[in-house]
């Protein structure tokens, strides 16, 4: 969908999004998706009920948590797009000389 729009280089411009591009792009929209939970979280805490406890040792779980997951789920979609081309995934190579 990015691709599509024109947000990142991909298969609408004929150019292939890399892996390390997929995995980063998820753990990034994993994490700002944890942040907005944590914001939703603060406000039904403050504004709605005080049975929901939240403080700064839960914050930072849940963003862990969430942060993890993403990069899994990232490190899947790379595994998936490598099996559905048939070609590995993209390495960086070392500088030489």
């Amino acid at each position: 969908m990015q691709a599509r729009t024109g947000l990142t280089p991909g298969t609408a411009d004929g150019q292939v999004l890399r892996g390390r591009s997929i995995a980063a792009m998820t753990l990034a929209l994993g994490l700002s998706a944890a942040v907005v939970w944590e914001f939703f979280e603060w406000a039904a805490n403050a504004y709605f009920t005080e049975e929901i406890h939240v403080g700064y040792n839960d914050t930072m779980a849940d963003l862990a948590v969430g942060g993890l997951g993403a990069l899994l789920a990232g490190v899947a979609l790379v595994g998936w797009k490598s099996a559905r081309t048939g070609r590995p995934v993209e390495r960086l190579q070392a500088p030489t000389g």
